[in-house]
């Protein structure tokens, strides 16, 4: 682990800085840079006049030449509201800028699976797009892989929940044109993972 200037922690436990086939990760681990791209490119969060600090970063997940996560301690500051810590993700994928992967999130969001929804059933809020970094960026939401818990004194009353969401996804789908995304596409995304709340 590494201090990056302004106290700010840089883990990178898989040394990503040599993945010469992702260039754009040296970057992404920038804390200076990380903040001016994010008070860019994060609106959603920020607003139009927010301040977003970093205050951490950690590489997560990585296969060399292919994809990378990294998360991101944030503090947010906007005029008249409270300041807010947060950890978000950011997913990089080699030859990709995150526009897709971005943009099916949030039509996912938009269609019944905020975080607020009724039902108890959604997906991590996207954030935005960093093209600077090939990235798109997640809200972290806590998590637990489905499998793990399907076996134990839950399971079924479990296998029905999930069996909710996936029911619920699928109406979603139908009723979206097809050049909005595909029921593949979807399943990629998130129920094929296994996951009851997905968190990255």
């Amino acid at each position: 682990m590494t201090r990056a200037p302004k106290t700010v922690e840089v883990a990178d436990p898989f040394g990503v800085r040599a993945d010469s086939s992702m260039p754009s990760l040296a970057l992404a681990l920038d804390p200076v840079l990380a903040r001016e791209e994010f008070k860019r490119g994060l609106a959603r969060l920020s607003g139009d006049d927010g301040r977003v600090s970093v205050r951490a970063i950690r590489v997560t997940r990585h296969k060399p030449g292919k994809r990378c996560v990294i998360e991101y301690d944030l503090k947010v500051r906007r005029r008249g509201l409270p300041d807010e810590t947060l950890t978000v993700l950011g997913k990089i994928r080699a030859n990709r800028f995150g526009n897709e992967a971005y943009r099916l999130q949030d039509v996912i969001w938009s269609a019944g699976f905020q975080s607020d929804s009724a039902d108890g059933v959604s997906v991590p809020e996207p954030l935005g797009v960093i093209p600077t970094f090939q990235m798109w960026v997640q809200r972290k939401v806590p998590g637990v892989v489905s499998g793990r818990l399907l076996a134990g004194a839950g399971g079924a009353a479990l296998a029905r929940r999930v069996a909710e969401a996936l029911h619920k996804l699928h109406r979603a789908v139908t009723s979206w044109p097809t050049s909005c995304a595909s029921s593949r596409s979807v399943s990629r995304a998130w129920p094929g993972r296994g996951r009851t709340w997905p968190s990255e």
